[in-house]
């Protein structure tokens, strides 16, 4: 019934610190809907040499009344360093997701599932009680449950693993050390 498509090309996604205007160039960024009857389909595309890639397609049936959501995405070098300047006690961040996975429930509480993988990371600052270095994680989405295993090092202190369970709204760890105490 109808299609409204938004395509920019060489723009620039602009975040404010509190003290500055930080730019994130990319090259494609596109917004496609389709509107039928009984279905809405929307797809979203980012690809950056900055931020990464991002894409999620989305169909939603029934969208005047129970709005079931069914889709997936995709993430490929997602860059989160730009939420440095959100995390005011950080101050480096290095952050790179890969993974994908679905969607599905309903528009007003969506279900995502899927296994995603960060790799090289760093969080540091001079107010965290430890610097995260050489931080990987794999992660496991399934609703409202995840499951993490992370690994990363402690300046001069060695190796630090961790596995996390989240079941609705609570987390499980366990971290284990090489080489010093983990504290």
């Amino acid at each position: 019934m109808g299609q409204v498509t938004v395509s920019s090309e060489n723009g620039v996604i602009q975040v404010r610190d509190d003290q500055e205007l930080l730019d994130f160039p990319y090259q494609q960024l596109s917004v496609d809907t389709r509107l039928q009857d009984r279905t809405a389909q929307a797809e979203v595309r980012l690809s950056s040499e900055i931020i990464g890639q991002l894409a999620v397609n989305a169909d939603i049936a029934d969208p005047a009344g129970a709005q079931t959501l069914s889709g997936d995405y995709q993430l490929r070098d997602l860059k989160l360093d730009f939420l440095r300047p959100m995390l005011p006690d950080v101050d480096e961040l290095q952050l790179t997701l890969n993974g994908s996975g679905s969607l599905s429930g309903v528009l007003s509480q969506p279900v995502v599932s899927g296994v995603l993988s960060l790799r090289d990371g760093l969080v540091a600052g001079r107010n965290l009680p430890i610097s995260l270095e050489q931080l990987q994680a794999d992660i496991r989405i399934d609703g409202t449950n995840a499951q993490v295993d992370s690994r990363w090092t402690r300046a001069s202190r060695g190796r630090v693993r961790c596995r996390g369970w989240l079941a609705g709204r609570r987390w499980m760890w366990i971290c284990s050390c090489a080489a010093a105490p983990c504290r």
